[in-house]
């Protein structure tokens, strides 16, 4: 049986007690060899290893994992690219693509990167004080953006046609 949603928390492991094993604490009595651990692409090895032994994007992978445990067809994934360096934010965002695609799953993001969002999304909603101030297709709001406040944050985007001009 599917649940409907699941979560990919921007912090993880914050919370797991230092004591027991990771693996454990998340799949109580799975194998190591479980399709959660095994399609966030770690080493079965790594469940026995204690929560503070992994990087930042091994946390975020566990975090998938975690996500993945409840078969959903529905994940929220909050600022799950940040604090994570460029080459680990692209690893990162491929996977979850290839889950996307393997698991037919519908992703959420929310993030303050819009790169990240131009990469991974194909509907977007631009937000300012908790309101809405424009949605639409990506294509649209990263092209022809109609809000001031979204022509605001697509001008102060990183471009590197802009490189060495001030």
């Amino acid at each position: 049986m599917r649940r409907c949603i699941s979560h990919i928390p921007s912090q993880d492991l914050e919370d797991i007690d230092g004591i027991k094993s990771l693996f454990s604490f998340m799949y109580p009595g799975k194998c190591a060899g479980s399709l959660e651990f095994t399609a966030t692409r770690m080493p079965s090895t790594d469940a026995n290893k204690m929560p503070n032994a992994f990087s930042g994007g091994e946390r975020q992978r566990i975090g998938i994992a975690r996500a993945l445990a409840y078969r959903p067809e529905f994940i929220f994934c909050d600022e799950p690219t940040s604090a994570l360096d460029v080459s680990v934010q692209a690893d990162l965002l491929n996977l979850l693509k290839d889950l996307q695609e393997q698991l037919s799953l519908t992703l959420l993001f929310v993030s303050h990167d819009l790169a990240v969002i131009r990469q991974m999304c194909d509907r977007v909603i631009v937000m300012k004080d908790g309101k809405v101030v424009e949605a639409g297709d990506n294509e649209a709001i990263f092209t022809q953006p109609q809000a001031q406040y979204t022509q605001s944050l697509l001008e102060a985007m990183p471009r590197f046609d802009r490189v060495g001009s001030v």
